[in-house]
């Protein structure tokens, strides 16, 4: 008998043998259902019709990688940012007025993308903190995650602009 007679024969006596254990322990199963269940959060992520601030700064799913933030309130501010929720952007849904702040120079809803990347007002001070990113400035070198991602110079820009402790 040559080699793979030999594993033809041997192969067809184990699958007449029954197996003591048919059962697979549920632990093993868990790598692959987080597997699917990413990748089913991810199309669904991806999905053009979807609006999200979010996606702009962050098109994957997977987790953060993250620095570790000296002070929680530093976690947080970043937090807000990604998500664009701030007390400066939404903090008349919580007081009860019932319109948004506006930009006074543009006349539009404020926005955590107009402050840190479309207002004129703030470009001096954008050009000081972010002088290391190559235009254009966006969200996601701004805020995504990438060599251009430098949560000091956020804070330092919050704070030249008189906005750090209203995040």
């Amino acid at each position: 008998m040559d080699g793979n007679e030999k594993s033809d024969s041997a192969a067809k006596i184990g699958s007449r043998e029954e197996v003591s254990d048919p059962f697979v322990p549920f632990l093993d199963y868990v790598p692959h259902i987080k597997r699917a269940l990413t990748v089913q959060w991810q199309r669904e992520w991806e999905d053009p019709n979807r609006v999200d601030k979010l996606f702009e700064i962050k098109p994957s799913v997977l987790p953060w990688d993250e620095p570790n933030f000296k002070l929680r309130r530093q976690e947080t501010i970043i937090a807000r940012l990604r998500i664009g929720h701030t007390r400066i952007t939404h903090g008349h849904l919580m007081s009860g007025v019932k319109e948004p702040r506006i930009c006074k120079k543009h006349r539009v809803i404020l926005t955590i993308k107009h402050i840190l990347v479309e207002c004129d007002i703030y470009e001096k001070v954008r050009r000081e903190c972010f002088s290391y990113i190559p235009p254009p400035i966006s969200m996601k070198k701004l805020l995504g995650e990438g060599p251009f991602f430098r949560p000091n110079n956020i804070f330092d820009f919050l704070k030249k602009v008189g906005m750090y402790l209203h995040i």
